[in-house]
């Protein structure tokens, strides 16, 4: 990858998704399909093929999705980081973790959730060697916990990792609800709450808790913790959520994802993390596909 500065340059990680298979490409639409046809995340041939283009794209480090151990893709995704790890660390790719907890059920008790997927971690001697970022140390992620919850959560992380929570908001101004359509402030009346009741950013009011950006309309990009955001594009139509939570961030043949690395690098963040190397569901990777080829990986910026 290349970088604005030769002497400081940014250290890029990609998400990481590794619950494909048959079932999971029929569930949901896509408009794109990998170059190398629908795999089974679990296919050694295909986790080879993702090294290597991970690798060949100049990428640090991946940051693998771990979803509940009761969800049906836990296993699939502890398979596939399994078989990736081994691949990875054997040509200087590293690793670490995103713990999803929009994906955790209504009304559990998260934080023992969290204890629960982070001991499945364990048990596999993952978490000891997950990436060492640079001015940030051993980093492990989660994507949206409640900020409230936040300090009960990070209570729970082991010793020697540092854990910063991702989140995408669409309103990184002053909050006012009421700008907002009534279904989705309903739904982030409880992320925002702190932020309005002080009359601040809402970035200003979590960035002290460890939140970065997941991804963000260009103009919205900031540097949170060290940590910048970049996305080719994004559909999140394709999984039909009610509410529908983010605009479509059309890829608009590639001049997305320069115009998101120039904005992230103008950010002075030292980290730099994509948004994502093969979201299919919600059109928001830059594997090489079908449809595109490797233009993503050789596209300026990257």
């Amino acid at each position: 990858m290349s970088s604005t500065s030769a002497l400081a340059p940014p250290t890029f990680g990609a998400y990481l998704y590794g619950w494909y298979d048959p079932p999971k490409w029929k569930a949901h639409r896509h408009p794109h399909a990998p170059l190398i046809g629908y795999y089974n995340s679990n296919d050694p041939l295909a986790v080879r093929w993702q090294v290597e283009q991970i690798q060949r794209t100049g990428i640090d480090y991946v940051v693998f999705e771990m979803v509940p151990v009761d969800d049906i893709s836990f296993r699939q995704c502890l398979s596939h980081a399994d078989q990736f790890i081994d691949a990875a660390t054997r040509v200087g790719i590293g690793y670490s973790f995103l713990i999803d907890f929009a994906t955790m059920p209504v009304g559990c008790d998260v934080v023992k959730e969290y204890d629960a997927i982070l001991a499945e971690l364990a048990h596999r001697d993952w978490l000891r060697s997950v990436v060492d970022i640079p001015g940030h140390g051993r980093s492990i992620f989660g994507f949206a916990p409640f900020p409230d919850l936040v300090p009960a959560i990070q209570a729970r992380t082991p010793d020697g990792l540092k854990p910063y929570w991702a989140i995408w908001n669409p309103d990184w101004d002053l909050i006012n609800p009421a700008s907002h359509d009534p279904a989705v402030a309903a739904l982030l009346q409880r992320q925002w709450k702190p932020a309005v009741e002080r009359g601040i950013r809402y970035a200003d009011s979590i960035e002290p808790l460890g939140y970065i950006q997941f991804w963000q309309k260009t103009e919205q990009t900031l540097a949170l913790n060290g940590f910048a955001a970049v996305c080719p594009g994004y559909d999140d139509l394709l999984l039909q959520r009610q509410p529908q939570l983010a605009d479509v961030l059309p890829r608009r043949d590639g001049l997305t994802l320069v115009e998101q690395f120039q904005a992230a690098t103008a950010s002075g963040a030292p980290n730099i993390l994509i948004y994502s190397w093969n979201e299919y569901f919600e059109s928001a990777g830059i594997e090489p596909t079908i449809e595109f080829g490797d233009f993503y990986q050789n596209s300026p910026g990257i």
